[in-house]
């Protein structure tokens, strides 16, 4: 378990946290939090999540598509945030463009996914969802394994809730996406 510490932590704490070989945690107003672990069923949503975004961004030229990957939000506050699934698009980030060799990658996605686990708090999600916005996120999509619902943000205050019988749809964001909320979430690994 990774503790909360505050933004000043000594070198061997920040040295014990960032080695942990589960080391998944964000950077809030310059303290470092635990991200909880994600279930071997939600990786399984995410890495399905992933792999189909990434393949019509790839193939369509939209931009790419990233799996945990720490993003700097606002430097100087600072905040950086580890969505569980995002896409940042060309228009944000050239094609030609390098990403930084070294450290986070200083850019605001254009989409965040989240993939709720039992012990996400809901005023911690709720937080994450209007920092997102604050700072340029587009949409924000809420992954609920335990009830198989996706909330899909278009802001803070407009929220469209999928089920089973639905298709989760990338929109104007990632043009062409179209997966069924039940190809989601199948509990079988083929």
């Amino acid at each position: 378990m990774i503790k909360v510490v505050a933004s000043d932590p000594t070198a061997e704490e920040l040295e014990a946290i960032l080695s942990h070989p589960n080391a998944f945690y964000e950077i809030v107003d310059g303290e470092i939090v635990e991200k909880p672990q994600m279930s071997a069923f939600s990786r399984l949503i995410a890495r399905r999540l992933f792999k189909a975004l990434d393949e019509i961004a790839t193939a369509q030229r939209l931009g790419t598509a990233v799996h945990e990957w720490m993003l700097v939000l606002d430097p100087a506050r600072p905040l950086k945030r580890q969505p569980d699934v995002a896409f940042v698009s060309f228009e944000r980030w050239p094609v030609d463009r390098e990403i930084p060799e070294e450290g986070e990658w200083e850019t605001i996605p254009d989409l965040a996914v989240e993939i709720l686990s039992p012990r996400d708090l809901g005023r911690k999600t709720a937080r994450k969802i209007r920092e997102y916005f604050r700072y340029g996120v587009k949409q924000v999509w809420i992954i609920q394994p335990e009830t198989r619902e996706i909330y899909v943000y278009e802001s803070p205050k407009r929220i469209l809730v999928l089920d089973e019988e639905d298709d989760l749809d990338g929109g104007e964001i990632v043009r062409g996406f179209r997966l069924p909320v039940a190809e989601l979430f199948r509990r079988t690994v083929s």
